[in-house]
């Protein structure tokens, strides 16, 4: 009897064990990568429990609008910030940026006199970390890099159920064409794999085998103005941030990522990105057509393309209304139907050489 028992154990012990997950380098983004994902507009929805072997259902999340991330080669950046993110420095050496937001909080009096054109954030990847190596901005129309002195070291490689890590980093803005102005980011990161099991998302015919992984973020800004005229500076901790990332084998960046601001206690999520559903592989390549598929149809949210050449995808209802219409690029596009109402939609897509198709949509909400 002690036998059967301990082979009963030992099936659920081993059962339990291959349904947990190992996440490396190669379930994460690399050069040339673009992650599209949708945004759902930050509710009450309760994305703080986890535990292990735990299913998370987050089937009712609603498409409102596309993410695009955008990964590029290091190469492609500009010459400046290359020679500091793609030169000698071992500790900012990197493969890639994105075009990820604006990491400075500046207030309303420094906010006057600075303008922020665009920002990307600078990753190494290898088989022990994915870090942030630093940023840069183009402020006031200058070029300016920003290394941190010590990576942002956004997972630590490989992790499973159970991983903790944490690091520290900071870079600054002080330098002899700004000499008024003084900037300092400082950052600790705490990342704890909080839990494993299945996730249920949208559309999604199958559950997802995920580790699910939570960054604390300690975030301290100070700065300094001193224009003779103008005298000020301040040291300002941030409310605690907190990143909650659903991984899966093979996506190349969390299928759901909650990002939000812990005060009291208490989550307030700000943001919510998901993975819209796959495209069936039976869907895909049917014909020589324009377009290889449109998915879903019926649709609720939003619409998935895979355009074969660049074409003017548009949109009509019954009514003859157009309520799209866009110039786009071959490959994957995601387009916004949650004002669309229900009915029959005709989407004609016309590429260079007016060669016109045109397909049946059904929104059913």
């Amino acid at each position: 009897m002690k036998f059967y028992i301990s082979i009963i154990l030992f099936s659920c012990i081993l059962a339990n064990a291959n349904a947990q997950i190992t996440i490396d380098q190669a379930d994460l983004p690399s050069p040339n990568d673009k992650i599209i994902r949708a945004r759902h507009t930050a509710d009450a929805t309760d994305f703080t429990t986890t535990g292990a072997n735990f299913t998370w259902n987050f089937s009712a999340l609603q498409a409102a609008s596309i993410d695009s991330l955008d990964y590029f080669n290091i190469t492609s950046a500009p010459l400046f910030t290359q020679f500091v993110f793609n030169g000698f420095n071992a500790n900012t050496k990197s493969q890639m940026f994105n075009n990820s937001g604006n990491p400075l909080n500046f207030p309303a009096i420094v906010s006057a006199f600075f303008q922020v054109d665009s920002s990307f954030s600078f990753i190494k990847k290898n088989a022990t970390r994915f870090a942030k190596t630093g940023f840069s901005l183009k402020l006031n129309g200058i070029d300016l890099p920003l290394p941190y002195d010590s990576n942002d070291v956004v997972y630590k490689l490989p992790f499973t159920f159970g991983s903790k890590d944490s690091s520290n980093s900071s870079f600054e803005i002080n330098i002899p064409l700004l000499d008024f102005f003084y900037y300092q980011q400082s950052q600790k990161r705490v990342n704890t794999v909080d839990g494993w099991g299945k996730l249920k998302l949208p559309n999604f015919t199958a559950d997802l085998d995920v580790l699910r992984i939570k960054s604390e973020l300690y975030i301290v800004d100070t700065f300094r103005i001193d224009t003779g005229f103008v005298q000020f500076g301040i040291k300002t901790p941030r409310p605690k941030q907190i990143e909650y990332k659903w991984m899966a084998k093979g996506y190349d960046a969390p299928v759901l990522e909650v990002v939000g601001s812990e005060l009291a206690g208490n989550f307030t999520a700000t943001s919510v990105k998901f993975f819209p559903a796959p495209v069936p592989t039976s869907l895909q390549n049917l014909s020589n057509s324009l377009v290889n598929y449109i998915y879903p149809n019926p649709a609720k949210n939003y619409v998935q393309m895979q355009l074969v050449k660049p074409a003017v995808v548009s949109v009509c209802n019954n009514l003859g209304q157009v309520v799209y219409t866009k110039m786009h690029n071959s490959g994957n596009i995601f387009i916004d139907a949650k004002s669309w109402q229900n009915g029959l939609y005709s989407v004609q897509i016309l590429d260079n050489f007016k060669q016109l198709e045109t397909q049946k949509l059904i929104i059913n909400k």
